[in-house]
Formats: structure tokens, C-alpha cells, sequence
């Protein structure tokens, strides 16, 4: 089964879907701050199980907001409209601090002198550190928050561009920007003895498949579109991360 574990979790604000018993939680905002949350290897893929109808899992974000974006109601029915923010930063400013004697995470100081938390791990702290030389091995000074209502991604840019290139280490797929779509995958998981039906937007690049090569999983249709948007914006063709429990990110 497709699972992912979620620690050291302050204030969340979870997926709608989630509250219903999944085991998914994308980050959430503290403090003005963006996390991007721990996953286990099994995120990577949806499983086999999604793919007949089993218990769904959504894949992790690069890096998400909970309780962004704004409520639109048509037709008597309520979506969101997902919000894009883009801040900047110098990349000397990325600090890693020690969280509860046993985790880490990664916070940097906007050129608005706003401080942020990027990413964040309860167990492993060598996973912040490893977050930073990613991006500092990038170049990253701007981030770009797409968010909408418990879920959310960050693109990690460049003066404006996704960063390019491989670095030692990383595990990443590649997916078909000719190819990616957002399909509607509809399944049930069982509850209290019961089948409980759910509906998940996809992002990926397979669209007559239920899994592609890249396989973003998400509750609201104007969110998954816009992900995709952005991903063709900026020519994007990697899904990557660093370890287990590590950082998540795309880059062309």
C-alpha cells in the first residue's frame, strides 16, 4: 500500500480525503512558513491497490501550504481557487536548526526579511542538511508556493528558472510533458466496516493509465490543473528527492 509517514506534525490542517483515515498529510504553515514534510519510499508510486479501487494514497508535495487558497462557490458547489506566491531569498541565508534533539529543519530569510521554514524532518536531521546543499547546488533564491485548501506544491527556481541538471545521489522521475494530463480517478477504501467513496484529480503523464511514470494525487481539479500549468511552464521533466525521508523537487 502506498503509505507515507508524517512526524513532529504542529498544527496541521488536514486533506479533506484525510480525515476520512489516509494517511497523507502534505506539510502545513506555521508561522507564515511553508514545510514540506518526511515521506517513505513507497510515496513515490501509487500502488496497486489505488490503481483496483484500494485504500488511496496521495503523493507527497515538493513542499505545501495548508489552508491556502480561496473558496469559490458555483452552482452550489464550493472549490478552490488556488494562489501562487513567489518570495525571494539569498541562498547564504539557508540555516539548518535542530528540532527536538532528534530532527531538523530548514529555514531562510526572505530579501523581505521574513523568516521561513522550507522543509522539515522529526527523525532525521540529516535530511535538512542535505535539503540545503540541494538547493544551494542549485542556485535556488526564489520559491514559488501554488496553494490551494490542504494540499499545496513549491517550485524551487532560480532567478526565475527550474533548476537543471543532476546531482549526486538523487532519485528521480522522469515523466513525458507531452504526454501529462489531469485525469479523474474515482476508488473507495474501507472505513468502519465499510466502502467509503473518494474522488483524487491526477497529475500524470500516462493519461489512459491509473499510473504514470509521475503521478501527482490531489482533491480539486482548479488545484491539479494549475500544478500542471506550472510544471509545463517551466518545462519541467524530473520529479526528484534525496533519500527515504528526504527532499522532494522538480527540475528540467
Amino acid at each position: 500500500m502506498n503509505t507515507q509517514t508524517f512526524k513532529g506534525q504542529r498544527g496541521a490542517v488536514f486533506n479533506t480525503v484525510a480525515i476520512a483515515g489516509l494517511l497523507f498529510v502534505q506539510g502545513c504553515a506555521t508561522s507564515g512558513a511553508t514545510r514540506q514534510e518526511s515521506h517513505s519510499v513507497e510515496a513515490m508510486r501509487a500502488s496497486d491497490s489505488e490503481a483496483t479501487g484500494g485504500t488511496p494514497g496521495l503523493e507527497a508535495g515538493g513542499g505545501s501550504v495548508l489552508g491556502a487558497g480561496a473558496a469559490k462557490t458555483r452552482g452550489g458547489e464550493t472549490t478552490t481557487v488556488p494562489t501562487r506566491i513567489t518570495f525571494k531569498f539569498d541562498p547564504q541565508t539557508l540555516t539548518v536548526r535542530p528540532e527536538d534533539e532528534k530532527g531538523g529543519e530548514l529555514v531562510v530569510t526572505t530579501t523581505s526579511g521574513e523568516q521561513r521554514e522550507l522543509f522539515h524532518n522529526a527523525v532525521m536531521p540529516e535530511a535538512a542538511v542535505r535539503a540545503a546543499e540541494i538547493l544551494k547546488f542549485y542556485r535556488v533564491n526564489e520559491v514559488l508556493e501554488v496553494s490551494g485548501v490542504g494540499e499545496g506544491e513549491n517550485f524551487y527556481l532560480s532567478s526565475g528558472r527550474a533548476p537543471a541538471g543532476s546531482i549526486d545521489g538523487e532519485d528521480c522521475m522522469a515523466f513525458d510533458l507531452a504526454t501529462l494530463a489531469v485525469t479523474e480517478f474515482k476508488g473507495t477504501y474501507r472505513s468502519e466496516g465499510r466502502d467509503v467513496p473518494y474522488t483524487q484529480w491526477r497529475v500524470a503523464d500516462s493519461a489512459n493509465k491509473p499510473m504514470g511514470r509521475i503521478n501527482l494525487q490531489y482533491s480539486e481539479r482548479p488545484f491539479a490543473e494549475e500544478i500542471m500549468s506550472t510544471i509545463r511552464q517551466q518545462g519541467l521533466t524530473y520529479r526528484c528527492r534525496t533519500g527515504d525521508f528526504g527532499f522532494w523537487y522538480f527540475r528540467r
